[in-house]
């Protein structure tokens, strides 16, 4: 700890103290307290104040943050961050932001913060994340993005990246294994896709409905030294009588199957020619319906002769199916 006050002097005359110290973090533990924001000033904000808050962490299972951001020529934006988790079970967190900020048609030189409520319009985001694990070899995801306006990132973002990124998509995952060794796993994903730059135009609400069934590559056949039949897949398979130059009959080979069933539902709305010029949108809402079945495998037998001579025979095998014909 390091501890020392703070006095003004005036011409050598201690006027007013103040306490001043420097406490150590405790190793392994989170300590609330203020957050000191960053000082700024651009011609696009203006004179600016960003991340000015408050950290809260009452236990080692959540915390909280709320920060604030201030611009003379922009506007306010608050933010609130829920982190939780429960050791071996579940964890995320939650983001709440929202702006209030001077209407577009307002010019520069007229805005003042003493009257934002005046000339104000207000925005918002939500993003959710969560990842849990279940009984029974069970996972469940979420990701989760919502914005109030199309072009929020691109006014409010304070980097090139953010300001870029002009797609909200959110995904939600449920998997699931089965069997001794966990070897099939099969799973259900729901996504949404959302571009902010056609706000209710085009691709406004894409929903994705894949179901995933999945193998993972497994030793399928080992037998042990002299041994002469396996039974696999009630096939019955004679290795000395089929690779009689393996060494003690010992013949390896391994399979992988994936099969995964996609169903995307699109909303869009269709442009059309007004003149030469110009196009305008048809206020009718267009639907397609788009479905496939993908199936993959693949077999592989990696082999060694005379214990100079590595074979490695393989065969892969894909098809698609889809519901129309071109």
């Amino acid at each position: 700890m390091i501890a020392r006050p703070i006095v003004l002097y005036i011409t050598n005359i201690p006027i007013i103290g103040l306490p001043f110290g420097i406490f150590p973090h405790k190793a392994g533990r989170r300590q609330s307290g203020w957050l000191m924001p960053g000082y700024g000033e651009s011609s696009y904000r203006g004179q600016f104040l960003d991340g000015f808050g408050y950290y809260w962490a009452p236990n080692e299972f959540w915390d909280s943050k709320l920060t604030t951001s201030l611009a003379d020529r922009q506007g306010l934006t608050l933010r609130l961050t829920n982190n939780y988790r429960k050791r071996y079970g579940f964890s995320g967190g939650i983001h709440l932001e929202t702006k209030q900020h001077f209407l577009s048609s307002l010019a520069k030189q007229d805005r003042d913060l003493l009257e934002l409520g005046q000339n104000v319009k207000s925005d918002y985001v939500v993003r959710w994340n969560h990842n849990q694990v279940m009984r029974n070899n069970q996972t469940f995801r979420v990701n989760a993005k919502y914005y109030s306006s199309g072009d929020y990132n691109q006014r409010t973002g304070l980097d090139v990246e953010r300001r870029l990124n002009q797609q909200a998509i959110s995904n939600a995952t449920y998997s699931k294994r089965w069997g001794k060794n966990q070897i099939i796993r099969s799973g259900v994903n729901l996504s949404s896709k959302r571009d902010l730059m056609v706000d209710n135009k085009a691709d406004s609400n894409s929903v994705f409905l894949p179901i995933t069934f999945y193998c993972r590559q497994t030793t399928c056949y080992k037998p042990q030294i002299r041994s002469k039949n396996v039974f696999f897949a009630m096939v019955r398979v004679n290795c000395l009588r089929q690779m009689p130059l393996i060494k003690n009959g010992t013949i390896i080979f391994s399979w992988n199957y994936s099969a995964n069933l996609n169903n995307k539902l699109e909303n869009y709305y269709e442009s059309i020619e007004d003149s030469s010029f110009d196009y305008i949108w048809d206020n009718s809402v267009q639907t397609t319906t788009k479905s496939a079945v993908t199936h993959s495998m693949s077999v592989t037998a990696p082999q060694k002769i005379f214990k100079y001579i590595s074979l490695n025979p393989s065969i892969q095998l894909k098809s698609d199916w889809v519901d129309r014909t071109f």
